[in-house]
């Protein structure tokens, strides 16, 4: 039997003994949303492209950033890092500014706590941006990090989101970034599966790879024409980490001529 006291010459990395898990306190429960988006865990949300998932990731940037609530829910006041490879810059400007008016928030108030842009990791391979999107995370620590979207991630080559195999391989790299700043949460958006639109797209078991994910789309019987600004429903899926997580009406709101995002708590079957 080996010397448990000198577990830190083995060669494998986090080795550690059981016993000293099961006698250290349990941690508290840990929320970036209260009661609905757990802390320090990669989470995705997946939709078709314009039902909303960057609305909805930018209000949660907003309000984790100013210290406000997210659909009415508290949030867990810390920086941001949102990199959007997907919305050009004006599109960027003008609902972050609409969101902050809605808040009665000033833009000086951030006080460098929210950061965003392009981060030129298009096209190329996943050995070359890991490096480089782990060291920005560990020497910003932010609270949390949007990556909008997946995609953005991928060297570029035609129907790429389609191959498994790469898809399934790029979340390894994420939980690589995640490594280095365990208190980070990352948010990941994503598109469906074209052939099952309740899934992400890629790997079937690509919802394995994350601790949990949302799917955002229309309430059931609602037409999908000219859908900007009418309500839309986060509604989670199985996981290890979303267990009992609620499903959320979300609605378009203009408070003080600005924007933002009401949720509303449904029961099973509501939506």
């Amino acid at each position: 039997m080996p010397d448990l006291k000198s577990l830190d010459k083995f060669p494998l990395p986090k080795i550690y003994d059981v016993a000293d898990l099961l006698k250290a306190p349990k941690p508290e429960s840990n929320w970036l949303v209260q009661d609905l988006m757990p802390a320090g865990y990669i989470l995705m949300i997946f939709s078709p492209e314009g039902v909303g998932k960057s609305v909805v990731a930018y209000n949660l940037a907003v309000s984790v950033s100013t210290g406000t609530k997210f659909l009415g829910l508290d949030t867990r006041s810390g920086t941001v890092m949102y990199m959007d490879e997907e919305n050009p810059d004006l599109y960027m400007r003008d609902i972050v500014e609409k969101m902050l008016l809605a808040r009665g928030v000033s833009v000086d108030s951030l006080g460098g706590r929210f950061i965003t842009g392009r981060f030129s990791l298009l096209g190329r391979q996943p050995a070359e941006w890991s490096p480089l999107l782990e060291q920005s995370v560990e020497i910003f620590k932010p609270t949390l990090l949007v990556i909008d979207t997946l995609s953005s991630l991928l060297p570029f080559r035609e129907n790429i989101e389609n191959d498994a195999a790469l898809m399934k391989g790029l979340l390894r790299y994420v939980r690589a970034v995640k490594d280095r700043s365990p208190d980070t949460t990352i948010l990941v958006l994503h598109h469906p599966s074209k052939s099952r639109g309740n899934r992400p797209r890629g790997a079937g078991s690509i919802g394995q790879d994350v601790d949990g994910y949302w799917a955002l789309g229309y309430p059931r019987g609602r037409q999908k024409k000219n859908e900007r600004n009418q309500p839309t429903i986060l509604k989670p899926h199985k996981s290890r980490c979303l267990a009992g997580i609620p499903v959320y009406r979300i609605v378009p709101t203009h408070p003080n001529n600005g924007f933002d995002l009401a949720g509303q708590r449904l029961e099973e079957g509501e939506d």
